[in-house]
């Protein structure tokens, strides 16, 4: 086999490959599982090797390659957020920055490249441009691999190794041709080989992004450095040596195989660079070889801090604290629960996967005393094992709650818990030893002063606005006094014309009735601040009379319950107006030929109260940031925002919690859970 028949075999197999590609992107986009980017990408890399192929060395495959070129990097900068959308938007200026640098070599070629002379005369112009365009998706390419966040590694990883293909043969080819100032046949024969074996690489890419179109989730801010120029120069330099003993010996073919043992070499490096394993492994050495202790103190902690410190739109507190132990251990997957006033721990934030229940009432005082009294991180793997090396912790009640988690982190304050950190497995399986517990324990301290003060903040910021609120309610009571005084001296009046048109009597009991419903108003706005007791009640027999008395409004509402008796620790009045709460929220948001459903559930330890609704449901930054904060509402005037967030607080103070889960255009569900009456009465000391 001669080289040309090498290279003339190698653009076929190429213009094949790329050709079935750009056909897997078309069913993808007809799916729409897939953006155009990557379609057009593939497009004009299949119609640069069809064209090589038939007409070779010419204007038209440069300029073909050097739109391919400048495809893959788009398709780069659509991975990483950049959009019109975000023009003017400062995080996105640097891939703003690559984009007018590809598009400025794009246009000198189009202006150049057309009258450049292939009949013996310099190329160097169109090989600097292939060699520039190359360059930058190198450097976009370490972007993608420094911005992604961790637990999107996952999603990204093949797209880095089958695009570092390409480009990176492209800037050894080029730099070598620029160098010489002709191309090396030897180094060109196996190109279409080479890039073949990327296509591979893209199609796993796809299907592993199938709901994110070719789109992963990048770090909480974009930072722009790069070490690709001088890496790829040392590793380029190791290969080099290598290649040349390849060649001295090799014979007339030595160049050849030089050629895929750099490439060989570059998909190993790329695959090895992105294993999880390979780095724990590493950084266990290095820890081990050239540190006194396994960790830089010094720089964890900066890291931490920065963590914690770091605005984030994206990000609350809670899960930049969980990031900040994931991390360490290298996990995907992370909570964090909150010790309420009642005793209870309530999720406050998760990552990686959806642990947003509540822990039970007596998994709540469980943790808390045995934190109280041995500051340990527990091991669940070890735990499951010998449940006599915790000190007795019972933790039965949560067994489902804590599936897929590995490690529990006490939040202590001033020796007090505060909240919990749980952690799913490390990437890599591990023990830890004495010194990862130790920096656990620091890391926690820190996440648990920052929460700490953070919640305090949230709590004087809704007591001021409450206050407000109690202010400004004075002010509803006077007026609500001077309308019932009005109402009150037109009843009086109207008495002495019973006798008039029969309109008046209904005028009367329409009036009655308005003086009743603003005196309850009056009532109830001076009653704020007295606490109601609690007692044991019949939970169904509320939420039955609460869903009677909205059945006069449509879509009525329907109650499914089980037939076992359900006994909750509650004010009658108080609960029945939070149940009533939802239910009139959902027959709001749903139209009249829409559904209400009412459910009440129980297991060993909750009472569950699920109304779901057919109505036009909720964003998740709304659920996120505004349904259950003070004086947030989508009533408009119509409505002061106070009702989800009072529903809320009174669950939590009877030991419960609310859970919504909504979509924009299907419906609303919310799920109230309240502590059984025979739990808690069990749970109390005799």
């Amino acid at each position: 086999m001669t080289l040309a028949t090498l290279a003339f075999g190698g653009l076929l197999v190429g213009f094949c490959a790329y050709a079935g590609l750009v056909v897997f992107f078309i069913y993808g986009w007809i799916r729409r599982i897939t953006g155009r980017a990557a379609l057009v990408a593939s497009a004009l890399t299949a119609a640069w090797f069809a064209a090589f192929a038939g007409f070779g060395a010419g204007p038209i495959p440069d300029l073909l390659e050097l739109s391919a070129y400048a495809a893959w990097v788009t398709l780069l900068l659509r991975i990483l957020g950049m959009g019109f959308a975000q023009v003017r938007d400062p995080i996105y200026r640097s891939q703003f920055a690559i984009a007018a640098l590809v598009a400025t070599l794009y246009a000198i070629a189009l202006v150049t490249v057309p009258f450049t002379s292939y009949d013996g005369g310099s190329i160097a112009w169109p090989i600097l441009l292939k060699l520039l365009l190359c360059l930058i998706g190198i450097v976009t390419l370490e972007q993608v691999a420094r911005n992604t966040r961790r637990d999107h590694e996952w999603n990204v990883k093949f797209v880095i190794v089958g695009l570092g293909i390409v480009f990176t043969y492209g800037f050894a080819l080029y730099a070598d041709a620029l160098l010489f100032n002709a191309i090396n046949f030897k180094l060109l024969a196996p190109q279409g080989w080479i890039y073949a074996a990327a296509t591979p690489f893209l199609c796993i890419a796809s299907l592993r992004n199938r709901s994110h179109r070719m789109n992963v989730n990048l770090s909480r801010r974009f930072v722009f450095r790069t070490g690709s120029l001088l890496l790829a120069g040392a590793y380029l330099l190791i290969m080099g040596t290598a290649g040349y003993y390849v060649r001295f010996f090799g014979g007339e073919w030595g160049e050849v195989f030089e050629v895929f043992l750099i490439a060989a070499g570059l998909i190993g490096l790329a695959l090895l660079a992105l294993s999880g394993r390979l780095r724990t492994l590493l950084r266990t050495a290095i820890a081990r070889n050239l540190y006194e202790y396994k960790y830089d103190y010094r720089d964890e902690w900066l890291r931490v801090t920065r963590e914690l410190t770091q605005s984030s739109a994206d990000e609350g507190l809670g899960q930049r604290a969980i990031h900040a132990m994931t991390d360490l251990l290298q996990a995907n997957a992370g909570a964090y629960w909150r010790l309420s006033p009642e005793g209870v721990l309530l999720p406050m934030a998760q990552m990686g996967r959806n642990w947003n229940e509540p822990f039970s009432p007596s998994g709540s005082r469980a943790l808390a005393e045995f934190f109280s009294r041995l500051d340990w991180i527990i091991d669940l793997d070890e735990y499951r094992l010998n449940q006599n090396a915790y000190a007795g912790l019972d933790l039965a009640a949560d067994v489902d709650l804590l599936r897929g988690a590995r490690f529990i982190v006490p939040l202590a304050i001033e020796e007090r818990l505060f909240g919990i950190i749980a952690i799913g497995p490390p990437a890599t399986p591990m023990n830890l030893i004495w010194e990862d517990y130790d920096i656990l324990k620091i890391i926690a301290r820190q996440s648990a002063a920052f929460l700490a003060l953070h919640h305090a903040d949230s709590v004087l910021s809704a007591s001021k606005q409450l206050r407000a609120m109690d202010q400004m309610s004075a002010f509803v009571v006077h007026d609500l006094k001077t309308i019932n005084a009005q109402l009150g001296l037109l009843l009086h009046n109207a008495e002495r014309h019973r006798n008039n048109p029969a309109f008046i009597d209904d005028m009367l009991k329409t009036t009655e009735n308005a003086v009743a419903r603003m005196t309850n108003l009056v009532d109830q706005l001076r009653a704020t601040d007295q606490p109601r007791p609690s007692v044991a009640l019949d939970l169904a027999s509320v939420v039955d009379q609460v869903v009677r008395e909205r059945c006069v409004q449509s879509p009525r509402p329907v109650f499914e319950s089980i037939r076992a008796p359900v006994r909750v620790n509650a004010d009658r009045e108080r609960l029945g107006a939070v149940v009533g709460h939802v239910i009139q929220n959902a027959q709001d948001a749903t139209p009249h030929d829409g559904f209400v459903r009412v459910r009440l559930d129980a297991t060993s330890v909750w009472a569950v109260v699920t109304i779901t609704d057919t109505g036009h449901g909720m964003s998740t930054e709304f659920i996120e940031r505004d349904l259950f904060a003070p004086f947030a509402t989508t009533k408009g005037v119509a409505g002061i925002g106070v009702g989800a967030f009072q529903c809320r607080e009174y669950i939590r103070g009877l030991g419960g919690d609310v859970a919504v889960r909504s979509q924009v255009g299907v419906g609303t569900e919310f799920t109230l859970r309240l502590p059984r009456h025979d739990v808690q009465t069990a749970g109390q000391p005799a």
